[in-house]
């Protein structure tokens, strides 16, 4: 395996990795914000 198949392959794998992560980060945050909005 040569390395711009590697650097390919391991950017797939980082998207398909960040991608769930990202969104549940997303989620969190705008619960958090949503859940400082109502208390205050």
């Amino acid at each position: 395996m040569n390395l711009i198949t590697a650097l390919r392959l391991s950017a797939v794998w980082r998207r398909l990795v960040d991608a769930p992560l990202d969104s549940s980060v997303c989620r969190a945050l705008s619960d958090g914000a949503g859940r400082r909005r109502r208390t205050s």
